[in-house]
């Protein structure tokens, strides 16, 4: 079965924009961002979108990357007073020169549309009236929409941010789910994830989570956007000069280079082949062969008894594994 979020989605958004012409609404929000993230970009463009659908004022301040604290919390401030805006939101990631914590601060906490403020924060972990972030109460309406019960369920959150991951454990919890929170300094992702009867995938990481991670009638839900490169190359693994001793493999890939160049690294078994690290290894013993590769997309083939897999750089910390020669 799959959770249709957009089918849930698009149900919540036609009883709001019923509920606002049925009573003569007025509202305006307005959404900050620092720089272009191209993450950034795609959720901003969403808000938007969202917003015209419900006949929703939309503002949207965008700055430079070099701007200062001080005129980001003017500029909030200015919209604080505001009676025209009725929710704010700082989209994240701020550039690494801002005070993050003093800039989502100085939102009131009754226009604090993503409930990151101390005071909403505060009242979400001790159960008491508040804003609660938009994402991990979108998650628990999922389940709920499709009667998942969550009790006694071993919920596992790979993510920690304050946006989703740490509002998520006590949304979680309430249901009386045992949760688990994994990150990027968690060892063996895959012991954890394996044992899950809810994972929720809530990081920027395309490729993290492979099929041989999740057991079997487990609950999956993925609120990561990533922004695919389409100039990313294809890449493919041909064998060559073969007889009874060996055979030389060759990473191939389209476009033949890059600026940047290409990394490999060969690995047989799953174990790392110390020293392979060229376009081409001869091989000489049976077994899986995989090359990974620092850019590409997974791509996998079998030939004369090898199975070849290439696959793409995972994020800092998680180590790419195969199940059944894929990606």
């Amino acid at each position: 079965m799959i959770l249709d979020g957009k089918l849930v989605s698009n149900k919540i958004k036609e009883e709001l924009k019923d509920y606002i012409q049925e009573n003569n609404l007025e509202y305006g929000i307005a959404v900050i961002q620092v720089g272009d993230d191209p993450a950034s970009n795609v959720y901003i463009k969403n808000k938007k979108k969202v917003a015209e659908y419900l006949n929703v004022n939309f503002n949207h301040f965008k700055f430079d990357l070099d701007i200062t604290d001080d005129i980001v919390i003017r500029k909030i401030e200015s919209l604080n007073k505001d009676k025209k805006i009725n929710g704010i939101i700082v989209q994240l990631p701020l550039p690494d020169h801002l005070n993050v914590d003093k800039i989502i601060n100085a939102i009131d906490e009754t226009k604090d549309i993503d409930g990151l403020t101390i005071k909403n924060c505060g009242n979400l972990f001790s159960n008491n009236p508040g804003i609660i972030s938009c994402t991990p109460y979108g998650i628990i309406k999922l389940l709920e929409y499709y009667n998942i019960n969550l009790e006694g369920k071993n919920a596992v959150i790979v993510g920690r941010s304050k946006l989703v991951g740490k509002p998520l454990i006590e949304l979680l919890l309430r249901k009386n789910a045992t949760v688990t929170v994994c990150h990027s300094k968690t060892k063996h992702l895959k012991d954890y994830t394996k044992k899950a009867d809810l994972l929720i995938c809530a990081v920027g990481c395309k490729h993290l989570i492979t099929k041989n991670m999740v057991k079997r009638g487990s609950i999956i839900v993925d609120v990561g956007i990533n922004k695919v490169d389409n100039n990313n190359p294809n890449v493919s693994i041909s064998a060559s000069n073969k007889n009874n001793n060996s055979v030389t493999l060759t990473a191939n890939t389209n476009p033949s280079s890059t600026p940047s160049g290409y990394k490999y690294q060969w690995y047989r078994n799953d174990s790392i082949i110390k020293g392979a690290t060229s376009k081409t290894y001869k091989a000489t013993y049976t077994g899986t062969y995989k090359v990974k590769v620092t850019t590409g997309v997974g791509y996998s083939k079998t030939s004369s008894g090898y199975s070849f897999t290439v696959v793409s750089m995972a994020c800092p910390g998680f180590i790419p594994t195969t199940a059944n020669g894929t990606w």
